[in-house]
């Protein structure tokens, strides 16, 4: 099983929210995450599946 991960950072990017909320979520459990000595790493699959779960549930664009 080979696994990814993005960094607290990277994730922040992605999501368009800031490296703090990251960081609180993942201290509360929120957003599952692995700590390797002072790095927290997320792993891909969630935030694949947070995205893929929002594009569904979007409004198309244009719609009223």
């Amino acid at each position: 099983m080979s696994s990814k991960f993005y960094s607290v950072r990277e994730t922040a990017e992605i999501l368009g929210i800031s490296y703090q909320t990251i960081f609180r979520k993942t201290s509360q459990k929120e957003i599952p995450s692995i700590r390797l000595g002072r790095k927290i790493l997320i792993p891909i699959e969630f935030i694949d599946g947070l995205l893929t779960t929002a594009m569904k549930t979007a409004e198309p664009q244009g719609a009223a």
